[in-house]
């Protein structure tokens, strides 16, 4: 989907579009299946992108809150890390404050947004 995209006259990607993908696919998917891009082309157009990750996991009523934690550590661990973990992490920090800025004021939320972009003062992964 990304590499047709690039290849077409009206591109969806860019500061104008924010793509947000669930369920992360894994380094092989994107980089391994046969296409007519080039990788920076694919890189081109996920810049910017929101992609999550889902750990398979279901809550179990007969399992405790710390059995529970421990089966999520455990799963999680598993996941694929990649470069951009941190950016993802950074992300989310930042829209919930964004979120909870807008919730406690009575500003347009493009004047919040403004504001905390322009303020923003956070210990960060990236």
């Amino acid at each position: 989907m990304f590499c047709q995209d690039s290849q077409l006259v009206n591109k969806c990607y860019g500061y104008r579009y924010q793509w947000i993908i669930l369920g992360y696919p894994s380094l092989s998917t994107w980089w391994n299946q046969p296409t007519d891009c080039s990788i920076q082309e694919i890189i081109h157009v996920i810049n910017g992108t929101l992609q999550t990750r889902l750990p398979p996991l279901s809550i179990d009523d007969n399992e405790s809150p710390s059995e529970y934690i421990t089966e999520y550590l455990k799963q999680f661990s598993k996941l694929e890390k990649d470069y951009f973990d941190g950016y993802v992490y950074d992300t989310i920090w930042s829209l919930a404050y964004l979120y909870q800025s807008h919730l406690l004021s009575n500003q347009s939320i493009s004047g919040i947004f403004k504001n905390v972009i322009e303020n923003i003062d956070v210990i960060d992964a990236t």
